[in-house]
């Protein structure tokens, strides 16, 4: 599988995973016929669905070798006490039956409150001092989302409307051809059929240290609207201890002014600039150098050619020669300062971030950036609230955020821990997308059926980081935990040479 383990280790870890009494417990509180007497033994199966890749060879593995006996072994260390007969693929139809196609919410939801222990207990969202021009890797969670195929082609041309692909023939004598939603694009253009997807995760310096603090379906057809729902739960949950949180460009400024009121940093990449739009083009001998700059993705993604250029606001002070001003300008997220006549480029002077603070306001918190102004009558400090409109500038109905154009965390001197941060995001919703029962496809194209699947993938994840981080509590995880120590023991010796 994804994570290089095995799916005999990946189940012991998964019969001893804390929460999953806590998730049963809200499962069962008006449905406890549905759930049988062992609900957890439900949710280890939808688990090892993910570890076995398929329903029938998780079961299987379970009913006929010795699999289960280990299981109930590696619970009772837990105190959890598991039955003696293991679930079966059929039971687990059955439950999906009886509990309507409403289960996979429900579900979700449990998954999302018992995920931050998780995460605690393998050292990460845990209290620490903030640092906001730098968030600790610890403290920072990220958001992801794409659209999951159906297992069959079935498709609507967009052009006829014609439903098309295999078990797309529809005589009108019975249900029709069963089609998921149909999804716009990031571009707004691209149209799709099948399940969106989002996810929310964080992880920590280490390989394994990789925890799912959530999923959802957005059937609204918004893949922002159903990460904010995320994370919004996941900050009540959190109680202070997200410092940052990493999104691609699709999230507006309205969405970041949420965040920072909240006191989050928002970490979004600026996009490439359109051809209408004003821009300074990037020669291609700094393309590849600044291909990280600014959180840019996937690896393989083609550097930016042209960025982005905003002019923000002037900035004054005195000198012994009188009121000296200057124009500031933001080229890709990052502030410039220009004086007299002097014109947007890239050798204009920046003025480099000196702080980054949250200071109370009226309805939440305010994020303050201070930057140091070059002058060749001597430098100046000026502080931009990162959390404001810009004022005077409007675009459609409302005025377009100072985050939008500039943004909190410097993406040239951070440009590492930019990039690493959202390759967390890549990796993780890649590793889920691999997991699923069908590789990449959605085994359902009922929402609520296919989100208990999501579900089951995110507990398996987060067995292997508790087994490994947390309690090493299999051989394969005390394996694990080990070389990454070794690991870790010779970077230090690396560094301190």
């Amino acid at each position: 599988m994804a994570t290089g383990r095995n799916p005999v280790a990946d189940c012991l870890a998964l019969a001893a995973l804390p929460g999953l009494e806590q998730m049963s417990a809200a499962l069962t509180s008006g449905s406890s016929s549905v759930w049988g007497k062992h609900p957890e033994s439900m949710l280890i199966l939808l688990g090892a669905r993910a570890a076995f890749g398929s329903l029938n060879a998780a079961a299987s593995a379970l009913r006929t070798t010795g699999l289960w006996e280990d299981m109930r072994a590696s619970a009772a260390r837990v105190g959890r006490v598991l039955p003696t007969r293991p679930p079966t693929e059929n039971q687990w139809w059955h439950l999906r039956r009886r509990g309507g196609h409403e289960l996979g919410g429900p579900l979700a939801e449990a998954f999302a409150e018992s995920a931050i222990d998780v995460a605690r207990a393998v050292g990460l969202l845990t209290p620490r001092s903030p640092r906001w021009h730098r968030p600790r890797r610890e403290n920072v969670v990220y958001g992801d989302g794409s659209l999951i195929a159906g297992l069959s082609d079935v498709r609507v041309d967009p052009e006829t409307g014609e439903v098309i692909g295999s078990r797309a023939r529809f005589d009108g004598g019975g249900p029709g051809p069963r089609l998921g939603e149909v999804f716009i694009g990031k571009d707004g253009t691209a149209a799709g059929t099948g399940l969106p997807v989002a996810m929310v995760g964080c992880h920590g310096g280490m390989r394994w240290q990789r925890v799912v603090l959530g999923v959802d379906i957005y059937s609204d057809r918004n893949e922002v609207a159903a990460a904010m729902r995320l994370f919004e739960g996941l900050l009540a949950r959190a109680q202070g201890t997200v410092h940052a949180v990493v999104y691609d460009g699709l999230l507006p400024g309205a969405g970041q002014q949420w965040l920072m009121r909240r006191g989050v940093v928002p970490i979004v990449p600026m996009a490439e600039a359109k051809e209408r739009a004003r821009f300074v083009t990037l020669p291609e001998e700094l393309r590849q150098r600044r291909r990280s700059a600014g959180c840019a993705g996937k690896r393989d993604k083609a550097p930016k050619a042209r960025l982005q250029v905003h002019p923000l606001e002037a900035a004054e002070h005195w000198t012994g020669m009188g009121l000296c001003v200057h124009r500031l300008y933001s080229i890709d997220g990052v502030l410039v300062a220009l004086q007299g006549r002097e014109e947007v480029s890239l050798d204009a002077p920046v003025a480099p971030q000196v702080d980054l603070r949250f200071e109370p306001r009226p309805g939440g918190m305010a994020l303050i950036g201070t930057y140091r102004v070059p002058c060749r009558h001597g430098s100046f400090v000026h502080s931009i609230d990162l959390s404001a409109n810009r004022t005077g500038r409007r675009s459609g109905g409302g005025q377009p955020a100072f985050v939008d154009v500039l943004r909190p965390i410097d993406p040239v001197e951070a440009s590492y821990e930019l990039a690493g941060y959202r390759e967390d995001a890549e990796s993780a919703f890649n590793t889920l997308q691999r997991a699923l029962p069908h590789d990449r496809r959605a085994s359902s194209l009922r929402p609520g059926d296919f989100l208990c699947d999501v579900v089951g993938v995110g507990l398996w994840m987060n067995a292997v980081a508790w087994d490994v981080h947390g309690a090493q509590h299999t051989p394969t995880g005390r394996e694990n935990y080990a070389a990454v120590m070794r690991s870790e023991k010779a970077k230090r010796r690396r560094k301190r040479t």
